[in-house]
C-alpha cells in the first residue's frame, strides 16, 4: 500500500459537493458536426456518438459504456466520445487518431472492446491492452485518454476501478508529500501500468477514508475531479 495521507481538505464536510453535479454533469462543448464529418470520411458515420446539442457531460458519455463491452463498433464509439469530451472544440490530434484507427478498425476495435470489459475489474491489465508492449494502442493517443476510456468504459459507477490520470491530475500529485518508496507521476505524457494501478489504489483507499471523515459516500472520481482542479495550482 502507498503511504501517502489523504489531503487534509478533503477530509472536510462539504469539500467536494455533490457528485451529480461535481462529476456526472460536467459539461463540455464539442465540435458535432466536425466529428460527423470526420468519421463520415472514414466510412465510420454509423459510429458517432449522438448529442442533443454541441457538449457532452460526462453521464452522456458513460451511457455507452455497455455498448463499448459487447462488440468492436460499439468500443469505437465510446473512443469517439471520450476523445470529443476530453478535447473539446480544440480537437487536437484527433484527425490523426481517427485515421489511426480507420487503419485497423477491427484489431483496434476488439482491443478497445477487451479493454473495456477488463476494466470493470482490473486497472493494471485494462491500461496494457491500451498500452501493449510500452506503445500506444492508437497512435497519437497516449495513456491521458487511455484512462479516459477506461474510465469511462465504467459507465459511471461510483466503484469503477479505472480514474483519469492527466497531466493535470499528475501535477496535483506530485506537489502531495509522499514516501520516498513511491514517485508519483510526473506531468509527462507516459506512465507505466505499475504507475496507473498504484495511482488507482491510491485514489480507492483515500475515497474510503474521506467517505468515513465526511460521513457519506466520496466516490474515487470525485477525488480525481478535486486533484484536477488543483493541478493547475502551484505551492
Amino acid at each position: 500500500m502507498i503511504d501517502v495521507p489523504l489531503p487534509t481538505e478533503l477530509a472536510q464536510p462539504g469539500a467536494l459537493g455533490r457528485r451529480t453535479d461535481l462529476v456526472l454533469a460536467q459539461r463540455i462543448s464539442v465540435r458535432t458536426a466536425w466529428w460527423a464529418d470526420e468519421l463520415a470520411k472514414h466510412s465510420l458515420g454509423d459510429e458517432m456518438f449522438s448529442t442533443a446539442d454541441a457538449s457532452l457531460t460526462r453521464a452522456d458519455v458513460f451511457a455507452l459504456a455497455e455498448g463499448a463491452r459487447r462488440d468492436a463498433a460499439g468500443a469505437r464509439r465510446l473512443l469517439w466520445a471520450t476523445l470529443a469530451w476530453g478535447t473539446g472544440t480544440k480537437n487536437r490530434n484527433n484527425r490523426a487518431r481517427i485515421a489511426a484507427v480507420a487503419a485497423a478498425p477491427e484489431r483496434i476495435g476488439e482491443a478497445l472492446a477487451q479493454a473495456a470489459s477488463l476494466a470493470q475489474t482490473d486497472a493494471d491489465s485494462a491500461y496494457r491492452v491500451m498500452a501493449p508492449e510500452g506503445r500506444n494502442l492508437v497512435r497519437f493517443m497516449g495513456p491521458p485518454f487511455s484512462t479516459k476510456f477506461l474510465y469511462f468504459a465504467g459507465g459511471g459507477e461510483a466503484d469503477h476501478p479505472c480514474l483519469i490520470l492527466d497531466s493535470f491530475v499528475a501535477a496535483a500529485l506530485t506537489r502531495l508529500p509522499a514516501p520516498s518508496t513511491w514517485r508519483p507521476p510526473g506531468q509527462r505524457f507516459w506512465w507505466p501500468a505499475s504507475t496507473y494501478a498504484a495511482y488507482t489504489e491510491l485514489l480507492q483507499r483515500w475515497s474510503s477514508e474521506a467517505s468515513t471523515a465526511q460521513h457519506r459516500d466520496v466516490a474515487a472520481d470525485e477525488i480525481e475531479r478535486w486533484l484536477f482542479a488543483h493541478g493547475g495550482r502551484r505551492s
